[in-house]
């Protein structure tokens, strides 16, 4: 028989619906279940994003930057970074979900970051962010 034949089973079957709507959403609630975007991606680039005290000079930042970009040279995953102080990095799909591409402010510095191609590193790209963290 049809759920719509009658007035009392297609109320019943919204009201179904709804229960069930609500109690996958309480999951959520209750952090019974991760909601997350976009799964972790292997990718040979990521971007570390630095953000100094309002007011910081570009010198300041630029001087951050450097110190970090010390701290990338012993890491073996890494090819090549660049470094853009108070001004924005050229973006990727990454950049533009979290609007990078709208950091100007002198208190605000990026480092693009290439790694070695995916068959040539035994670590994903997540795990040598993590390490850099």
């Amino acid at each position: 028989r049809p759920i719509l034949k009658s007035r009392f089973r297609a109320w019943a079957f919204l009201l179904a619906v709804g229960i069930a709507t609500i109690g996958s959403m309480a999951l959520i609630y209750t952090k019974q279940v991760t909601v997350k975007l976009l799964p972790f991606d292997n990718k040979t680039e990521l971007q570390i994003v630095a953000d100094l005290p309002k007011g910081s000079s570009v010198e300041e930042t630029d001087r951050l930057l450097q110190a970090a970009v010390n701290r990338l040279a012993s890491v073996p995953e890494v090819v090549s970074f660049q470094t853009y102080a108070g001004a924005a990095a050229p973006f990727n799909f990454n950049g533009l979900v979290r609007h990078y591409y709208l950091r100007s402010s002198p208190e605000q510095g990026d480092i693009a970051v290439n790694l070695l191609p995916k068959g040539e590193r035994s670590r994903a790209s997540h795990a040598v962010a993590l390490d850099l963290r």
